[in-house]
């Protein structure tokens, strides 16, 4: 039979105080967005080891064909385009590459993605492309997302599965210290929300209920043994362009 510490499934340390608090009210923001889902395509040494798509599951795609390579080092693949967002209406097609976004070259996936979140909801974009062998422009009419940015700091002593650090083979001090970033961003059109948020509504009637919240984050969180920091944006809504 297990001790008492070990019953629980997450132990908080009771002499410390755990404290959670955000930073300014939950505001709504908003800004640009085309949907779909994207990749970048960089044939450089350093993103082939360190962010390679296909040995590790990161971003990069490491291949980028000779007649762009003449343009620029670096382009967006287009790996997925889901339907009713602006990057479907606008004529982009999974496997084309991006290679300017309002006339600027785009040089990674995180230039790529602030370009769009700057871009005004309603505005029409040129996005230059590659396909099939040749550049050609299409245009995007801008969608809008709204989302809330949420600031967190937290103190106390978080620590799971089990605790019993004099000796444990469960303890580590990765439970103490982590840094942890997701740039993934929630794309509430996607075959794979869209089937979550039926199911959630099926399973859960409260009304204060929120599928896209529970579904996952884009931001950061950090701990340092007692203290805790986080920046996360939560998605809200995505809509298209007014006619």
């Amino acid at each position: 039979m297990k001790s008492a510490h070990h019953m629980a499934v997450r132990i908080i340390i009771p002499l410390l105080l755990l404290v959670s608090a955000c930073a300014g009210q939950k505001e709504n923001l908003q800004r640009g967005w085309i949907g779909g889902v994207y990749l970048e395509a960089d044939p450089s040494w350093l993103k082939s080891v360190t962010q390679n798509h296909f040995e590790n599951g990161r971003e990069t795609v490491p291949a980028l064909p000779v007649d762009v390579r003449k343009r620029q080092d670096s382009a967006i693949l287009v790996s997925r385009i889901f339907e009713n967002t602006p990057a479907a209406s606008g004529g982009l097609h999974e496997g084309d590459l991006i290679l300017e976004v309002d006339h600027v070259k785009v040089k990674d996936l995180a230039a790529f993605q602030e370009a769009v979140d700057h871009l005004a909801p309603g505005a029409s974009v040129p996005f230059d492309i590659y396909r099939s062998g040749n550049f050609s422009t299409q245009t995007v009419i801008i969608g809008r997302e709204t989302y809330q940015m949420l600031h967190s700091f937290s103190l106390g002593l978080g620590l799971g599965t089990e605790f019993d650090p004099i000796p444990h083979p469960e303890f580590s001090l990765l439970d103490l210290i982590y840094f942890k970033t997701n740039a993934h961003r929630l794309e509430l059109h996607s075959p794979e929300f869209q089937f979550f948020q039926e199911v959630r509504d099926q399973e859960d009637t409260r009304t204060d209920s929120n599928a896209a919240k529970e579904a996952g984050w884009e931001g950061w969180d950090c701990k340092l043994v007692l203290f805790g920091f986080g920046s996360k944006h939560n998605i809200l809504a995505q809509e298209m362009p007014r006619p």
